[in-house]
């Protein structure tokens, strides 16, 4: 009597968790943004050896680039970063989540 008292139990136990989700509701609604960088602000840096780097920020109408990865050449790295605001009208909305 005790195990078939158990049995039902775990089949009550697995039958009540197979229902638990999301409810079906529907994903969260998304959002396309195309957000400029600011040209003032892009750069990049450089390790030209274990403990020297050079650093480059700001870009002229000539020169619109920043550089990153490994030179095959000289065997430096480069790492490039971007200057751009995430909120404003043609932003990402306030109440959105990034993942």
């Amino acid at each position: 009597m005790k195990r078939a008292l158990l049995a039902a139990m775990m089949v009550w136990i697995v039958i009540s968790l197979t229902g638990c989700g999301n409810g079906g509701s529907s994903p969260p609604p998304t959002s396309v943004s195309q957000i400029l960088s600011d040209p003032a602000f892009d750069g990049d840096i450089e390790q030209t050896s274990p403990t020297s780097f050079t650093i480059t920020q700001g870009m002229s109408a000539t020169v619109q680039s920043v550089f990153a990865g490994i030179d095959p050449v000289s065997l430096t790295e480069s790492r490039a970063f971007l200057d751009f605001p995430l909120g404003g009208p043609a932003g990402v909305p306030a109440n959105a989540v990034i993942a």
